[in-house]
């Protein structure tokens, strides 16, 4: 049985990331990129911790806005507080992180980046 989570697209011209989980349980929150299928997870947070975790992870911190602060790697068996976030992106070290200062947009998963701007009709709702 495969797990369904939300998943987004997080977009800035020249840096994209798809299929990212958004945590939005304590277990979702708690077990991270322990998920089954999940190798980059969004949580609303400004802290967090790797004390269960074997291999070092990359942790961005993003504003309310979108804007995008600072980018690390982050060994196991530490606590980090990042008291300007208001979401914390964990993925594998190996993903390269946003630039610092962006604003990312926040699409739905799979979603065309060609046209962001698209025009919606007036009797759809909006995203």
């Amino acid at each position: 049985m495969k797990l369904a989570y939300r998943r987004v697209l997080l977009y800035h011209p020249g840096w994209m990331l798809d299929e990212v989980v958004v945590a939005s349980s304590h277990r979702d929150k708690l077990f991270g990129l322990h998920l089954p299928g999940v190798r980059a997870i969004l949580l609303r947070t400004s802290s967090m911790h790797t004390f269960t975790m074997r291999d070092p992870i990359r942790v961005t911190q993003i504003g309310d806005s979108g804007l995008v602060g600072t980018s690390s790697v982050v060994p196991p068996r530490r606590l980090r507080t990042l008291p300007r976030a208001v979401w914390i992106l964990e993925t594998s070290p190996d993903i390269d992180g946003p630039t610092s200062g962006i604003v990312l947009q926040v699409l739905p998963s799979g979603s065309d980046v060609r046209n962001t701007h698209t025009v919606r009709h007036s009797d759809r709702k909006p995203i």
